[in-house]
């Protein structure tokens, strides 16, 4: 299979997967008992776990950013 077949598969199978949790949420709000902004607040967190996870790969660096920041002259 080309290489570009397989992204084009992934990227589907990825938009049906965004698809359907992004359906499902609503159901697993509902059933939830909690006040808003915890369950707000938790699905914040799940989903920066998830992104951080999913982008292992980018080095986070923030005293380097930092550093390149303030050396720079205005």
């Amino acid at each position: 299979m080309p290489k570009n077949q397989a992204s084009h598969r992934r990227a589907i199978v990825l938009l049906l997967l965004t698809a359907l949790l992004w359906s499902t949420s609503g159901l697993f709000v509902k059933l939830l008992h909690g006040h808003p902004l915890s369950i707000f607040s938790a699905r914040g967190i799940v989903a920066s776990v998830v992104f951080l996870i999913w982008l292992r790969r980018v080095p986070l660096r923030p005293t380097l950013c930092i550093f390149e920041i303030a050396s720079k002259n205005p």
